[in-house]
C-alpha cells in the first residue's frame, strides 16, 4: 500500500503494515482526518492476508504522539462543539479497534507519548518503550478524566500508582509504564531502528529476543510507600 495522506503514512513490508503518525512539528498530535485514516487502513489490513502484523510508530525524534489536536478542539469548543464529538467519537472507536485487533500489533511508545499517544499506542498487544520514552494522561490539567481507556490501565495500576497519575497528570518513564501494565518490552533507543527492521525482516519474536533488554527500577514504584499513604485517604 503507498502513503495513505501527508499525516498518516501506510505501507507493507514483507507482510508487517507500517503506520507512521506523520506530523513531527507537531509530536504526530492527532486529527480527525488521521484518526479517520488509521481506522480505515487497519480495517483493510485487518482482512488482508497478506499482512500478518501491524508496526505503528511516529515520524521526527520527539515522540510517538503528543495526544489530540489540541488546537482543534479548542476551535470547536468555542463554537457549536461537534468536531470535537466527532473526533472523540472517532478516537474511542480506533482505541478499541486496536485494543481488539486480531493480528499482532507492536507499537513503538519511543519519547512523548501522552493523551491520545496513549490510546494509540498501550491499547495494542505488544507496546515497546525506550529510556526516552514519556508518558502521561496530560488532559487532566484542563479539567478531563484520563481520556482514551486511560482509566482502565491506571485503575490496574499496582497499589495506587494509577490514581497518583491520574490525579496528577504527572509524567512517567519507560520503566514506569512496564511496571504500571502501560508497556510490555523495553528496548535502547539508539536501537529502535535496528528493532523495526529486525521485525520486518525476522518477525516480532525474534525482534525482541535480539534487542529487548531488562528495564531499569521504576522510580515511580520506588515511591509507591509514600504514594499508597497520601492516596489511601
Amino acid at each position: 500500500m503507498a502513503d495513505v495522506s501527508d499525516e498518516v503514512l501506510a505501507r507493507v513490508e514483507n507482510r508487517v503494515g507500517l503506520i507512521v503518525l506523520n506530523r513531527p512539528k507537531a509530536i504526530n498530535s492527532l486529527t480527525d482526518s488521521m484518526v479517520k485514516t488509521i481506522q480505515a487502513t487497519l480495517s483493510g489490513w485487518e482482512r488482508d492476508d497478506d499482512v500478518s502484523a501491524v508496526m505503528v510508530s511516529g515520524a521526527g525524534e520527539r515522540g510517538l504522539c503528543a495526544g489530540g489536536d489540541v488546537v482543534a478542539i479548542y476551535h470547536s469548543a468555542r463554537a457549536d462543539g461537534e468536531q470535537a464529538r466527532r473526533f472523540w467519537h472517532a478516537e474511542y472507536l480506533l482505541n478499541s479497534h486496536i485494543g481488539r485487533y486480531p493480528k499482532p500489533v507492536v507499537a513503538l511508545m519511543d519519547g512523548i507519548v501522552m493523551g491520545g499517544g496513549i490510546g494509540i499506542g498501550a491499547h495494542a498487544n505488544t507496546r515497546v518503550v525506550t529510556d526516552t520514552s514519556k508518558l502521561a494522561m496530560p488532559e487532566v490539567g484542563i479539567g478531563f478524566i484520563p481520556d482514551v481507556g486511560g482509566t482502565y490501565l491506571l485503575s490496574r495500576a499496582p497499589g495506587l500508582l494509577g490514581l497518583h497519575a491520574a490525579l496528577t497528570g504527572a509524567p512517567f518513564s519507560g520503566a514506569d509504564a512496564i511496571a504500571m501494565g502501560f508497556a510490555d518490552h523495553y528496548v535502547h533507543h539508539d536501537r529502535l531502528a535496528d528493532f523495526t527492521t529486525a521485525v520486518v525482516g525476522d518477525g516480532i519474536d525474534s525482534a525482541l529476543d535480539r534487542y529487548a533488554i531488562e528495564p531499569p527500577p521504576s522510580p515511580l514504584v520506588a515511591q509507591r510507600d509514600w504514594i499508597d499513604e497520601c492516596y489511601a485517604g
